[in-house]
């Protein structure tokens, strides 16, 4: 997780989640698998 300090925030009208992973391309198949929904 990254926390850092910003200047003149504003909160954020949409949800921010990151999770580090070694493959990304995995992760998504793993993930898609298990019925989560990637959009772009």
């Amino acid at each position: 997780m990254l926390i850092y300090p910003k200047p003149n925030h504003s909160p954020a009208t949409f949800t921010i989640l990151n999770f580090p992973v070694d493959k990304v391309e995995k992760a998504v198949d793993e993930l898609s698998k298990r019925g989560v929904r990637f959009e772009i």
